[in-house]
């Protein structure tokens, strides 16, 4: 196959930052996706409806600052693609989290859950809990008003081993929760591990989003002769075993429950390439090439539109994106460097890596 069409894909899980680095990174995924869920970690947290509303608004004008200047610089391909892109909002949940803050989450239609932290195991998480426990009247209400709680699923005691923490947490937490409130609708985000492709698999009302690095490299790829930062996140790559399950979920006929989320996460490089590297992978702008290799290498292109396109849109409870995208067999450097508006360069997971695949404006 050289060319083929799919339903233009959303983003189900995606780190915009703010301020000059959100300028800096939000037209690429403009320019493929038609809607993004936005990660509500930023200092201070997004922890209320106003101030979900207030950063969907400066995603929306720094977008259209870049769209201005493309068209300043004749850079014009895609741009009306980017300008329908659609950011979607989350919350932070802290205990703060009213029923009345609750209820206006779900009557507000640009906000489509409610995001879970554990203290400490990512960027900007201190502002998380080491339990999911203390949230259950919470999440009971969530239950009641059909409110989405995504999660990122690490257990943070300090005894439990870094590759062993995504286990640990569905033994501890998730697996309670889910008996105790089994109607809670809940998005387990970038899974990592055959035991929560499992755990998804099992529970009716579970969905999960999967990365493209979580699907093209394993924990040899991070850490065998040489450290590579870029490729650092969390959770950390896992093993080889791991890597094939999640294969094999996302890319199976009856794949319902598992769709694209890539984790973008814009770093500085000096952020990066440091003594204490920050967690996260820059992939929006070469994610969808990757996902699309690895549904070629399994043989399984047909069903790269249900996970990319469809799955997520249906557990939200949202219509499919009305455009469509081609997608073509062509070789190209992934060279393309992101700089702020400082000069300060943020690289992507695959820098000079040749792709196969890209999209036919």
């Amino acid at each position: 196959m050289v060319e083929f069409e799919i339903i233009q894909p959303d983003d189900w899980h995606l780190h915009l930052r703010d301020g000059d680095l959100l300028e800096s990174v939000i037209l690429p995924t403009s320019l493929q996706y038609g809607r993004a869920l936005v990660m509500p970690n930023l200092t201070p947290p997004v922890s209320t409806v106003d101030m979900a509303i207030a950063y969907r608004l400066r995603i929306l004008s720094a977008l259209q600052r870049r769209i201005n200047q493309a068209e300043l610089n004749n850079q014009c391909i895609g741009l009306d693609r980017a300008r329908h892109f659609e950011p979607l909002m989350t919350l932070y949940l802290t205990p703060n989290l009213s029923n009345e803050e609750i209820k206006r989450v779900a009557e507000t239609p640009e906000i489509l859950g409610i995001k879970f932290y554990p203290k400490g195991a990512t960027t900007n998480s201190e502002s998380g809990s080491s339990t999911l426990e203390k949230f259950y009247p919470i999440f009971e209400k969530m239950a009641e008003l059909g409110v989405r709680l995504c999660i990122h699923g690490e257990d943070v005691d300090v005894t439990t081993d870094v590759f062993s923490r995504e286990e640990k947490f569905i033994e501890k937490s998730l697996a309670p929760l889910m008996k105790q409130i089994p109607e809670l609708q809940v998005v387990f985000e970038h899974v990592s591990t055959s035991e929560a492709v499992d755990f998804v698999t099992q529970n009716k009302n579970m969905a999960a989003t999967v990365t493209p690095q979580h699907l093209i490299f394993n924990r040899n790829h991070l850490l065998a002769g040489r450290l590579y930062p870029h490729r650092y996140c969390a959770p950390l790559l896992k093993k080889e075993s791991d890597r094939k399950a999640l294969v094999k979920a996302v890319t199976q006929d009856f794949n319902e429950k598992f769709f694209l989320g890539t984790d973008s996460a814009p770093h500085l490089r000096n952020e990066k390439e440091s003594s204490c590297g920050c967690a996260g992978c820059f992939s929006s702008p070469h994610a969808l090439a990757k996902y699309i290799e690895i549904f070629e290498l399994e043989g399984k292109l047909g069903n790269l539109e249900k996970f990319s396109s469809i799955n997520g849109a249906k557990f939200y409870n949202l219509s499919l994106n009305s455009r469509k995208i081609s997608l073509k067999r062509e070789k190209w450097l992934a060279e393309e460097k992101f700089f702020t508006n400082k000069s300060q360069q943020i690289v992507s997971f695959v820098q000079d890596e040749v792709l196969t695949w890209k999209i036919n404006y």
